[in-house]
This record gives C-alpha cells, structure tokens and sequence, in this order.
C-alpha cells in the first residue's frame, strides 16, 4: 500500500505518465520508471536508527537556544526510540560525553548560577536508578572547569558534584560513577579535589588526561593543590592505566607535583603511553625506570641539572624499555650529539624521534648510516636546535645520506640545513632516495645564499617524491610570503619551488 501511494504521487493526473507532441516528458508527469529527483540515491542518506538519532543530537547542540542540560536526556527518551532501540540508542548517544553535566543532569533538574550548574531539589531515587543505568553505557568523558574559558553556561558546581558523590557511592569515592569508563579528560578546576577526580575513575579505565591550566597566579596555587591532591589520590588507588597525558601550563612545577607525580609513575605497571609537560627530574625518571611498565611512548620535558642529562635519560631508558617507539623530548638547556643519543641505537624498534634543546651538534655521515642501521622502521627524525645564533648546521648535501639509508622509512625530516657559496650540489639525474617522504622541517630562512635557491630546489625535487611539503622553523615570525612570488627568497623561495616545480628557472 505504501509503494502504491508513493509511486502514484508522480505519476500523472490520470495515474499514467503522458509525452508531449514534441517528445519530452513533462516535468510535472513524469513517467513511473522515472522516479523523482527526491528518490535518487544521491538525494539521501540510509542511516540506522542510532546514527540517526546523532545527526539529530548534533543539530540540537548546534542550537544556543537550547538547554544543553536537557539536550542528551530528551533525545534519549524521545518518541522516535522504540524499545527494541532503546539500548543501541542509549549506548550511541552516551558512549562519549563531552561533559559531565548531560550526565549529572540524569538526577535531577539544574539552574545555572553564580557557582555554576545546581540541583533545584533533591535527588530521587527513580533518577539514581536511570543514571546508573545509563551510566554502564560511557566509556569516554571530558570534564572541564569551563569558567577557565570565560563560559560559565556548562560549569557544574563544586556542590552538584558533592551532592552527586554523596547519593550515588556513599562511603567509597572510587569506581563508583562510571563502572565502565575508558578514557577520562579532566580539566582541573580551583575547587575540584582528587576524591573528585577518583569518583569518575573505574577500574577499567586506560586513559588519563589531567589539564592543569589557567591564566594567574592564583590560578596556579590553586591547580598546584588540585594536583598535588589527585595524583596523590591517584597513587593510593590500584588503577592501572596503558595512557598518560599530564598538562601543566605554568612552566617549572613545584617540588610537591612533582613528587607526587614521581610517587604515580612509580605504581604504574601496564604503562605504555606517557605524555608529561611536568619537567623531568632525576626521581621522576627513576620512578619511570623503577615501574614495571613496558613503555612504549615517551613525550617529555627535561630539567638539565647537574645530576640530569640527555645522555643519563637515554641509558637508562635503552637499558629498561628496549622496545621504546617514540621519543620526544624537549631539554632546557645543553647540548644533544650523537654521543648522547647511541644508547637510543639499542632500540630497535623506535619509529619517532624528536629531540630539541638548545645546541644540536650536526651528524656526520657514518652516524647516519649507524642510526638507520639501528632503526630500520624509522618513520620521522627532528633533531632542532633553539639558539637561532649558536647553530651547528647541517651541509646539505647530508640528505643524499638520509635518503639512502631510510628513504624506505622516512615520512617526516626536521634538521637545521646551510648552504653556502661554495656546497656541491649532487646533479639533477640522481634518482629518488626518499620513496616515502612527506614533510621537510628545515631551519632559518636567511642560510641559503641569494641565487643559489633554485639549485636547492632542482636537488630537492630530485631527491624528493613529488608533493613533499616544505616547512620553513621561523617563516611564520615574518609572516605570510609576499603575493609577488618573484619577491620569495631563501627557504620561502626554495618550499614554493618545490611545491611547483614548473616555475624553476622562470621565477
């Protein structure tokens, strides 16, 4: 019946489609083997009942004009999810939560104050049972002070979360909110705890994001106390987490964060992924080495002292975490060479490795050659250098080496290069080296002599697969390049050239 109904709404007046004298088919009666545009495949999407219900909640949170609170609650419970949907549906749309007030908005009904987010009466047991079983459904939460921000309008005060803690895990503060949660993002906040952090902690959870971020100093004091009090939270507990990724957005830490973010790392026994703005001290990498973990992935800071080096870093991490694929430090102050990154040699399977301090000393072409013999799955190398004016370049010539050795490998390159007046520049009939290879990182724009940039170019894109992007370190302080391209010079002249090699020799 509804096939019927569907195809006499284009057929003609007479149920049949008609041709004019001249031919044609009239629009307005089509025949019935032609269905309308409406019905084209092009014309629409097929979209399960879940899927659908998320492109509807997308447009209602594009809306202002709408409650955010009520906004996941009244689309779960909304007339379209029948009960042979109701579970899809409800795992669907709270399977990630950007914030926790869409969840907290389950046991009862809030206003916005001055505080933030706050109940309007008292929690009833009918919600607590609907919270708890919509709360099985998460696995991924972000949780963010947003008065940080400047937005006041998803901010959950300390009190509704107090009063949220109280009702649902009397006694206990840990595993109790959230049983199944995976990855947790929490933005620290003024006011918030570390028994409030464990109180969305599960015991299956693996990732861990803790933002300490804000723009004063009382901001500082404040998030240094929120810290130092979840991590010691943290550590008491018996989480084991495979991610870590810890921001703190306020320079050097205290000694307090930092020994109890050491105390941490210490319990961890199935650590894998660690990312840390925290600067490392000695007792932080001890506390690292000293772990049970198999790390894998080590983005990090490094406190150059007296006791603490680059090459103590790199020892002691080939002797512990042999199976290391990412490395990615940033060292206060010294000197990186191939001297202090050879233990890193014993790591044969890292794919990553980003160093930057303040002096680089450059490689020699047997080094080369000794780290892609080491590395044999290397995918991207940066060894930068800070100190614009206390440079050891790079010749550039050197990229021959590279390519040789790991043009089978490489995707990513960042060196600081020169070329000078009197650099030999291999012909335009080499073959390519670089089989894989998508960005140059390369150093100051003002190392390459005038005249000598489209030498550089015709060596690059010989060198190069087609397509490779060229990333000048410091062209952004000068700004945007000219619309003249006739007015490009240095590494701005040589990235243009290379993404169009047309215009060699005619620029």
């Amino acid at each position: 019946m509804s096939k019927n109904i569907r195809m006499n709404s284009y057929r003609g007046a007479n149920g049949r489609g008609h041709s004019h004298n001249d031919g044609h088919v009239c629009r307005n009666c089509l025949h019935a083997s032609q269905p309308p545009r409406l019905y084209r495949p092009k014309a629409h999407r097929v979209l399960f009942l879940p899927e659908l219900l998320l492109e509807i909640f997308d447009g209602i949170d594009a809306d202002p004009g709408l409650n955010s609170k009520d906004r996941r609650a009244s689309l779960a419970s909304c007339a379209l999810v029948c009960k042979a949907w109701e579970g899809p549906a409800n795992d669907c749309l709270w399977r990630a939560l950007p914030s926790a007030l869409a969840l907290l908005g389950l046991l009862g009904p809030m206003e916005c104050t001055e505080e933030g987010w706050d109940y309007v009466t008292d929690i009833s047991n009918a919600d607590v049972s609907r919270f708890r079983r919509l709360s099985n459904c998460v696995l991924t939460l972000t949780h963010m002070n947003t008065s940080v921000w400047g937005n006041a309008r998803s901010k959950i005060s300390n009190k509704t979360l107090n009063a949220a803690i109280s009702v649902l895990s009397p006694g206990s503060t840990f595993g109790c909110l959230l049983p199944r949660l995976r990855t947790l993002s929490w933005y620290s906040g003024a006011s918030y705890t570390g028994p409030q952090v464990l109180s969305f902690i599960s015991p299956s959870l693996e990732t861990f994001a803790f933002n300490c971020i804000g723009p004063s100093d009382l901001r500082r004091i404040h998030n240094l106390e929120s810290g130092v009090d979840t991590l010691n939270a943290l550590a008491s507990q018996t989480c084991q987490l495979r991610r870590i990724l810890f921001t703190w957005g306020f320079g050097r830490a205290a000694e307090p964060l930092e020994a109890a973010f050491s105390k941490f790392i210490r319990n961890q026994t199935r650590l894998q992924f660690l990312s840390s703005l925290i600067d490392f001290t000695k007792d932080i990498v001890e506390a690292l080495t000293s772990s049970r973990s198999t790390l894998r992935v080590l983005h990090c800071r490094l406190a150059v002292t007296r006791d603490l080096s680059f090459l103590f870093v790199s020892e002691i991490l080939s002797n512990r975490f042999d199976s290391l694929q990412e490395l990615n430090v940033v060292q206060s102050d010294g000197e990186i060479n191939f001297a202090s990154i050879s233990p890193l040699l014993a790591c044969r399977s890292l794919r990553q490795l980003c160093l930057r301090t303040a002096r680089v000393a450059a490689l020699h072409p047997s080094e080369v050659v000794a780290m892609a013999t080491a590395w044999p799955k290397i995918e991207e190398l940066r060894l930068r250098s800070s100190l614009i004016g206390a440079l050891e370049l790079h010749p550039l010539p050197i990229l021959s080496v590279f390519g040789k050795s790991m043009g089978s490998t490489l995707q990513t390159l960042g060196l600081d290069f020169e070329v000078d007046e009197t650099t030999p520049l291999p012909g335009v009939k080499i073959p390519d080296v670089f089989n894989v290879l998508s960005q140059l990182r390369v150093g100051e724009i003002d190392r390459i002599p005038g005249g000598r940039e489209e030498n550089v170019a015709r060596y690059l894109t010989a060198l190069c697969p087609s397509g490779v992007s060229i990333v000048v370190g410091v062209s952004d302080l000068f700004g945007d390049p000219p619309e003249d391209k006739s007015l490009l010079a240095g590494w701005d002249k040589v990235a243009y050239l290379v993404q169009n090699p047309q215009y060699i020799g005619s620029l």
